[in-house]
């Protein structure tokens, strides 16, 4: 197990977005806004690739991550995602394995 710290906005049933640095690389893991037709916000991430930000900057700049992301590589349920206890310190890397490979689309998260 080897604990990665995230950095997090929002918390319904777990985080709604998280930065995590594995690897060498930034990724940004999103489930988007609440969705009045299911009366509930998603239950799945989407995630991306970001530049390299400053840790003491992302706080900054959570308003504008999305534009920010890089490439989208895949999805991951709420619930499969690897969090600590209280969903809101890390995740454990093996959760970068259970991602579904979204392909290498170009985009933003927005």
């Amino acid at each position: 197990m080897s604990e990665r710290l995230i950095y997090y906005s929002g918390y319904w049933d777990g985080p709604l977005a998280f930065v995590v640095s594995h690897e060498g690389t930034q990724y940004f893991f999103r489930r988007g806004y609440f969705d009045d037709e299911i009366d509930d916000y998603p239950v799945n991430y989407k995630v991306y690739v970001l530049p390299d930000i400053a840790e003491k900057d992302i706080s900054k700049f959570w308003e504008n991550l999305p534009i920010k992301t890089k490439v989208y590589i895949g999805s991951i349920h709420l619930y499969k995602v690897l969090f600590d206890p209280t969903k809101r310190k890390y995740i454990d890397s093996d959760t970068f394995s259970l991602i579904a490979s979204g392909g290498q689309d170009k985009g933003t998260a927005e």
